[in-house]
């Protein structure tokens, strides 16, 4: 069986569409999907868990998760 692995250069033409899907979710789960999207990219590069780049990026997306009321039960 062959599995085609995906590149981020493979992606590239998704860019404006993600884009334009993203824009159309709440801050709430576009927050959500970002912090997916940063614990499969650190599962991908374990360096960020090291280097600082996961916890940078996870501070600032829980940081817009309060501003924007997102934590506790609505």
């Amino acid at each position: 069986m062959h599995v085609l692995a995906l590149s981020p250069w493979r992606l590239l033409p998704l860019a404006p569409l993600l884009v334009l899907l993203s824009a159309c979710a709440s801050p709430c789960q576009r927050i959500d999907n970002e912090l997916r999207q940063l614990n499969a990219d650190t599962i991908r590069d374990p360096a960020m868990a090291s280097d600082g780049r996961y916890l940078s990026r996870f501070q600032e997306l829980a940081a817009q998760s309060v501003e924007k009321g997102c934590l506790g039960g609505r």
